[in-house]
This record gives C-alpha cells, sequence and structure tokens, in this order.
C-alpha cells in the first residue's frame, strides 16, 4: 500500500488550513477493500475500489470535482492467465479541464478532440 491513513487531527488541519491529503479505507457494498483520497487544496475526491469481480480481478477509481460530482472513472481488469491489465478511462478531459480548448496554446484539445469528453482504452 503506498498511501497511509491520516488520523482524526490531522484530517482536522487540512481541512481547516486547506491543504494536504486525507486518506480513509473502508469497504464497500460487497466487501471489497475501498480507499478514499480528499485533496483539500485542489478540492478533488478519488475513489480506489479494488479486488471486484468474480475473480477479484477487476478495480474501479471515481474522481469527483470540488463540488462534489461525477467527472470521470476508470475500470481496469488483469487478465487470469498471462497477467496483463488492460483499463478505460471515461470522463471530463483532465487536460482541458472540460473546456475542449487546451489552455496554453489556445486550440481544440487534441486529446479529447474540442468535446471535453475523454474516452481511452489502453
Amino acid at each position: 500500500m503506498g498511501r497511509r491513513e491520516t488520523g482524526f487531527i490531522e484530517d482536522f488541519f487540512n481541512c481547516l488550513f486547506g491543504t494536504g491529503t486525507s486518506v480513509k479505507r473502508t469497504t464497500d457494498f460487497w466487501g471489497n477493500p475501498k480507499t478514499i483520497v480528499h485533496n483539500y487544496k485542489t478540492g478533488t475526491i478519488k475513489e480506489y475500489t479494488h479486488n471486484q469481480g468474480f475473480f477479484d480481478n477487476h478495480d474501479q477509481t471515481t474522481h469527483y470535482d470540488d463540488n462534489g460530482c461525477e467527472v470521470g472513472e476508470r475500470n481496469g481488469k488483469r487478465g487470469l492467465i498471462f497477467n496483463t491489465y488492460s483499463s478505460e478511462y471515461t470522463g471530463k478531459c483532465f487536460r482541458c479541464d472540460g473546456t475542449g480548448i487546451y489552455q496554453p496554446t489556445g486550440k481544440t484539445c487534441r486529446k479529447c478532440g474540442g468535446t471535453g469528453i475523454f474516452c481511452k482504452q489502453k
């Protein structure tokens, strides 16, 4: 595990000063391990759910913006025989923040084709 769970006092200071991240570990309805990471600086929340599927080979990451609205989701699957991993991301384009215009150049975003919606299979 890469992130340690934060305690109450650290969560309180992060929330009070608007800096840092808090990590909570829990389980979902089916008993799968779930990690919730709240970044207080950007206001974003990511929920990671692992070991889904019949053979525990699926995982899911859901991204929420600072208003609590879902902006993207990544679903991944590990192969059972060859240990390969494939994933699919759908949601608001992370490169242009869903506007369709890449800000540094002012041109139409190549990642989402100007729609603001990014969909990629890997």
